[in-house]
């Protein structure tokens, strides 16, 4: 073991646990302030990643190679958000876990599902 260097959790937990990071290094800590706003962030980036997954750029004959590069931008932000809610997911922290699965829920609600769209 590395001088001062701290063991990873390879279980599931809940609170703030001075060795969890989720991310980035030393983030959220032992505050539990940052703790619950990191809650949120995950939340609201299940929420953006289904957003992303059902946004359709609209093609325009005119200028396909503008269409495909918008949609090529789209799929890649919706990678990144994708990517980086997989990440926070193998911090194993049990309120991570929650509100990730909550935020995707709740994102496939909203933009997923026929529930908000309006009847032609």
């Amino acid at each position: 073991k590395r001088r001062g260097a701290k063991m990873m959790h390879f279980a599931l937990f809940w609170g703030t646990d001075s060795a969890n990071v989720i991310l980035f290094g030393g983030w959220p800590g032992a505050s539990v302030g940052k703790y619950v706003f990191l809650l949120i962030v995950i939340f609201l980036g299940g929420i953006i990643t289904e957003w992303l997954a059902f946004l359709k750029v609209k093609w325009v004959e005119e200028k396909p190679y503008l269409s495909g590069f918008l949609s090529s931008l789209v799929y890649g932000i919706r990678m990144f958000f994708a990517n980086m809610m997989m990440l926070s997911l193998m911090s194993f922290n049990i309120g991570v876990v929650i509100l990730a699965v909550l935020g995707h829920g709740v994102g496939y609600w909203l933009f997923g599902t026929c529930a908000f769209r309006k009847k032609a």
